[in-house]
């Protein structure tokens, strides 16, 4: 129960970062289109957030193996609830498009926190040992 909390922690709070992110720059642009710099700078909120909390995940645990499938568990969280984010939740969701974003978002956001958990479980992971011998 304890690694269910804490992959669903985490999941939470790299999801929450990143949409908060992108709707802060978001909130002062009044254009009709997408703006591609919220959703680059949330892709770059991930892969810093993860990054860290993983490196100390790692050096905390000085396992990779378990470290690193709870990163990918949140991976897997962050990207369904990406795909789901996508849509916009205004005006309902749409079948067709979600099984497209599913396809082709979760697992791109699945790789945006499983590469940077995988080299910071390593380092931290080394870390750790390197400062109990």
């Amino acid at each position: 129960m304890h690694e269910v909390i804490a992959v669903v922690v985490r999941a939470v709070v790299v999801v929450a970062l990143a949409a908060l992110t992108a709707w802060l720059v978001d909130l002062g642009d009044e254009s009709v289109g997408a703006n591609i710099g919220a959703g680059l700078l949330a892709f770059v909120i991930v892969i810093v957030v993860t990054l860290l909390w993983s490196l100390l995940d790692g050096r905390r645990s000085a396992r990779f193996g378990p470290t690193f499938l709870r990163w990918l568990a949140v991976g897997v969280l962050v990207g369904v609830a990406s795909a789901v984010m996508a849509q916009g939740l205004v005006a309902g969701l749409d079948a067709g498009v979600l099984s497209a974003d599913f396809i082709g978002l979760t697992p791109f956001v699945i790789g945006l926190v499983g590469v940077p958990a995988a080299i910071g479980t390593g380092v931290g992971v080394l870390l750790g040992r390197h400062r109990r011998a």
